[in-house]
């Protein structure tokens, strides 16, 4: 299945493209595939996600990857880590076109709508203030809808709400809900804004852009 095939289907004007492994050679043909294929829907490049918080890399080999990629795809290029690493080192910004940011309420204990907001924005704020000469948006950013105190569906409903009355750039996080087959527990299963059996959340009533119901 190619998925810029899929984007272009359903309307969308561009997309970002992403590879897990910044050095895989599958992956590298795939995305070069996909970027011939479909040049001018293809907006950016994420290289990894989370690697460097994981261990899975260092920056040194991440940015190198990331200059390689740059290079051969004539595309922006970036990589995603959560907002405290990017606040903490500046080098992942070093080699990058624009930041592309992790920004979870939940993991810093927030869970309230209100709260959630507040702390999804002070993150935005630092980050800018940190990196102004940087495009930046938030590639994921949510609360899921079960699994902890105070979560819901209508408390997710209300954090995206609210969130998208601010100034912050941001991805919903996520489309579906998982299933155990791909994801353990059920914070890790409930972030979608449809649950697993494609039914819709309250949080698609309020999403601020049209969409058909039919």
């Amino acid at each position: 299945i190619s998925v810029p095939r899929l984007v272009e289907k359903a309307g969308f004007r561009s997309m970002l493209i992403g590879i897990w492994d910044p050095w895989s050679p599958r992956e590298r043909a795939e995305l070069l595939k996909a970027i011939n294929g479909h040049r001018s829907l293809i907006a950016g490049v994420i290289v990894g996600n989370e690697g460097l918080e994981s261990g899975r890399y260092t920056v040194a080999s991440l940015c190198e990857a990331m200059n390689d990629l740059r290079r051969m795809t004539s595309k922006p290029v970036s990589s995603t880590e959560p907002v405290d690493w990017l606040l903490a080192d500046r080098s992942l910004a070093a080699c990058s076109t624009f930041l592309s940011v992790n920004a979870h309420p939940y993991f810093s204990n927030h869970q309230e709508p209100d709260d959630a907001v507040r702390w999804t924005l002070e993150a935005w704020n630092a980050l800018r203030q940190r990196y102004p000469q940087l495009p930046m948006f938030f590639k994921e950013v949510g609360l899921p809808s079960r699994g902890g105190f105070g979560l819901s569906e209508e408390s997710q409903k209300d954090y995206y709400h609210r969130l998208s009355q601010t100034k912050l750039v941001f991805s919903y996080f996520e489309a579906f809900d998982a299933t155990v087959r791909f994801k353990r527990g059920l914070v890790e299963q409930s972030w979608g804004l449809w649950r697993a059996d494609r039914t819709p959340k309250p949080v698609v009533e309020v999403l601020p852009w049209r969409f058909d119901k039919r």
